[in-house]
């Protein structure tokens, strides 16, 4: 907020996740134009409350430039094609508990909405918190629903607890 306030900066740029959030409000309030990138839009559009969050007395101040969620997941489904057939089509996902992958796992927009279109069933692991690192919920639901795909949104280092924590369970 001191850039804005004190410092009085033209312009802002931001392309780390959450910083759209606090930050674009804060620029609207104050009137300095904001650029962001890096979160799904429509998880942006869902939090800040809608398009009409991005202006101040009808002058937008927010610009935020990303594909959405339902563009993404349907590129990267789009990547499986060739190997579905050798799948039972189930796919288990999970996220952690953060803005952009609310996004990716909202049932309107997100990953589950382009898995109905494909003909592919959801096994749900949920959200986790960002220090989890214990994922045997979520082993032991995708190994007893059979989920051949995991799918999902977090950093390297769950996934790479996760898959060592698959392993164990066999």
């Amino acid at each position: 907020s001191e850039l804005m306030t004190r410092e009085k900066v033209d312009l802002l740029l931001s392309d780390a996740g959450e910083t759209p959030i606090g930050a674009g409000q804060m620029a609207n309030v104050n009137m300095t134009p904001f650029v962001s990138t890096m979160m799904p839009s429509d998880a942006l559009l869902g939090i800040r409350g809608g398009a009409e969050a991005f202006s101040n007395k009808g002058k937008p101040w927010n610009f935020h430039f990303m594909f959405n969620a339902g563009d993404i997941g349907a590129v990267q489904q789009a990547l499986w094609d060739n190997l579905l057939g050798k799948t039972n089509r189930k796919v288990g996902t999970w996220y952690v508990d953060a803005p952009a992958a609310r996004g990716f796992a909202d049932p309107q927009h997100g990953f589950s909405a382009t898995f109905k279109s494909r003909n592919l069933t959801e096994v749900p692991g949920g959200f986790f918190k960002s220090e989890t690192d214990d994922f045997s919920n979520q082993v032991a639901l995708g190994k007893r629903e059979g989920a051949d795909i995991l799918n999902g949104c977090g950093f390297a280092p769950h996934f790479a607890t996760f898959w060592r924590q698959a392993a164990q369970a066999g």
